[in-house]
């Protein structure tokens, strides 16, 4: 019985830490949630992020990232895509590269909204926060 106890105890426990929300404000811990997620899958850094503009570069997309938002959020914007305001997009910016991108691939027309599952590499380059994601992400 005290097994059944202890087993319930941790799911309940992995089900708030995946619906706990994260304020990063730096790169560098940007960069460590990056490096480490893979081990953490909780704490996966997840985006919702609209395509402004097509460029070719690096076999990608650069898109502009607005937010890093919690398991919950990233959920609700799959389910009901929202026009994101201008204090949303102030919140978080930085530019995403899609790795192996289709530039004609239906889902990266400009002005579209797309969820990404897992960013990745997070750097600073230029004065710009840079960051990448693979096409099956998106």
């Amino acid at each position: 019985m005290l097994g059944i106890m202890s087993l319930m105890q941790q799911i309940e426990q992995a089900r708030q830490n995946q619906q706990h929300e994260v304020a990063v404000i730096t790169v560098a811990e940007l960069r460590r949630m990056a490096l480490f997620s893979r081990s953490e899958t909780n704490k996966r850094i997840r985006a919702t992020l609209r395509l402004y503009g097509k460029a070719a570069f690096a076999r990608g997309l650069h898109l502009n990232m607005l937010d890093e938002c919690s398991d919950s959020e990233f959920e609700s914007d799959c389910q009901a895509t929202r026009t994101p305001t201008h204090v949303t997009q102030q919140q978080f910016l930085f530019r995403v590269t899609i790795w192996s991108g289709d530039i004609n691939d239906v889902r990266f027309t400009v002005g579209n909204t797309l969820q990404v599952r897992y960013v990745r590499k997070v750097d600073l380059w230029n004065n710009i926060v840079c960051a990448m994601c693979h096409r099956d992400d998106v």
